[in-house]
């Protein structure tokens, strides 16, 4: 009996001693940080905790990992934004080219000029959403690397 109550008390203080086991700050950013990952059929994707993930319809999956960041979701909404725009002026430039190929407008400049512009338009911001999208992913690392840092500190003392 003396030695089944020992081995308890043994097998308890290890069990509380795992649970309330704290991350080092790099597990910490290891276990929480994000990168992402474009493959050329696969779609977007992050990894966080080592588990790939899809970004989501217009970056949705990404909102709801970075609510610790305000900043981060600030610019990913940003991101969001300027990603529908390049798609709204996309599909436009898209039908104009359509609607000036089957027009008599073949040899007015002025249509091509205007197509030519809305798809411009449509791969800068593309462009300018995907930098915000990498700013918004290096913002919500930075500051989880600082909360890492921090809660260290505060153990320390």
């Amino acid at each position: 009996m003396l030695r089944m109550t020992f081995f308890l008390v043994i097998g308890f203080f290890f069990l509380a001693q795992s649970s309330f086991a704290q991350y080092t700050p790099q597990e910490e950013y290891d276990r929480e940080s994000i990168f992402l990952q474009t493959k050329p059929f696969g779609g977007a994707k992050y990894v966080k905790d080592g588990v790939m993930k899809p970004v989501g319809f217009f970056a949705n999956n990404l909102v709801q990992e970075m609510e610790v960041s305000p900043h981060a979701v600030m610019l990913l909404k940003k991101s969001r934004r300027n990603g529908v725009w390049a798609g709204v002026t996309g599909f436009l430039s898209g039908i104009a080219f359509l609607g000036v190929l089957t027009s008599d407008a073949q040899n007015d400049d002025l249509w091509w000029l205007g197509t030519a512009t809305l798809g411009l338009t449509s791969g800068l911001l593309s462009t300018t959403a995907q930098n915000q999208l990498n700013k918004s992913v290096w913002i919500y690392n930075r500051d989880v690397l600082n909360q890492s840092i921090t809660n260290q500190r505060s153990l320390d003392k």
